[in-house]
């Protein structure tokens, strides 16, 4: 799992976690994503989950435990007797307590079960393999660290960056997983069952899998597919796991979600024409066990801010080509089409969405 690299920039450049910013504090995500303008923190937070991310995705690939370990070690950077903040401590985030947590997630992938399990195991990693797809210069690629841009018109991108697409070893079904570490005590399956983040990915997954007529039958398997979540609870050290099934139904409502996403950015971008910034909202004031570096200060003019020296760039762009490269119009017409064909499934998809409704999508894109 390597760190992000985004092939776009600016406040029509979206991801997953853009997104999320645009929403938590508008000001902020003017200033990183419009603006380029951010103090680069590489805190024991991120480089735990990081960690975590990077090791679990390579015991999955089928390396050994050692390593796993090996590649971890290899990319962490911050100082390794380093214990992070004291709320980092109590949370059990460290380089140290990351060993421990892929040496958990071993036994767990290769026995199908851990006695560090907060509650019922619904993911049996013995059942799939990672997925083999046909990016976009003809090669065929495990689907691990998976870089699409959906192209969505008017200058919009949203980027996925993603950890794993697994195809079940019987059904032939194909699923996203992602992986994710937190600090809580637990977690309940409302903190990710209506999450946008997966479902947008594989229905990106999905428009290039329709590129391919060598994944016909697999193509079918994706009328309706499975996101999956594993989650590291790190004061308790132990597990917990959520499989959920999206339909056509969610598929349209990433779409309503994406295109309201784009039209709120066109007013704002009104509102910074008149000389306004774009919104300060609190919930942005205090995250990750740290306050947001632009506290006490976001007020000023974008100019002062930007001529910080140490607020610096927030990234190079990538110039690397991506995986895959898709269009929003291909994810409506495939919508359509599911319309069309409801055969194809036993799932009911009645109110996926109707046609008129999927017009007016597509014509709010243009």
């Amino acid at each position: 799992m390597s760190n992000l690299g985004y092939k776009h920039s600016g406040a029509r450049a979206l991801s997953h976690s853009r997104i999320e910013l645009l929403n938590t504090c508008g000001r902020k995500f003017e200033l990183e994503g419009k603006l380029n303008i951010r103090k680069y923190e590489n805190n024991m937070t991120f480089a735990f989950g990081h960690m975590f991310g990077t090791g679990a995705q390579a015991i999955i690939e089928g390396l050994t435990l050692e390593e796993a370990l090996w590649r971890v070690f290899a990319e962490w950077e911050i100082d390794i007797e380093d214990l992070g903040t004291a709320a980092e401590q109590k949370a059990k985030k460290s380089f140290w307590y990351g060993i421990e947590a892929l040496e958990y997630f071993y036994d767990m992938v290769h026995n199908g079960e851990t006695n560090r399990q907060a509650s019922v195991i619904e993911i049996d990693f013995t059942q799939y393999d990672i997925a083999k797809i046909t990016i976009d210069n003809g090669e065929i690629i495990p689907a691990n660290e998976l870089e699409v841009v959906l192209e969505c018109g008017e200058d919009f991108y949203y980027e996925c960056h993603i950890d794993l697409v697994l195809q079940h070893k019987v059904t032939k079904r194909f699923a996203v997983l992602d992986m994710k570490t937190s600090s809580a005590n637990t977690m309940h399956p409302a903190n990710f069952n209506t999450s946008p983040q997966v479902t947008g990915y594989m229905m990106c997954v999905d428009a290039a899998l329709n590129k391919n007529a060598e994944h016909q039958e697999a193509i079918d398997s994706t009328v309706d597919f499975d996101a999956l979540y594993c989650v590291y609870l790190t004061k308790s050290q132990t597990f917990q796991t959520f499989k959920f099934t999206k339909t056509p139904l969610h598929r349209t409502q990433w779409i309503e979600y994406m295109v309201s996403n784009m039209d709120r950015i066109t007013r704002l971008e009104e509102l910074s024409d008149a000389g306004l910034h774009y919104p300060i909202d609190s919930k942005g004031c205090f995250a990750y066990f740290r306050p947001c570096y632009f506290n006490g200060n976001c007020h000023l003019p974008n100019e002062v801010l930007g001529a910080q020296p140490e607020m610096g760039q927030a990234f190079d762009l990538d110039e690397t080509p991506p995986h895959l490269t898709v269009t929003l119009d291909s994810l409506i017409e495939r919508q359509e089409h599911l319309l069309e064909t409801a055969e194809v499934t036993d799932i009911i998809i009645t109110d996926a969405g109707t046609s008129s409704g999927l017009a007016l999508l597509q014509e709010m894109t243009i």
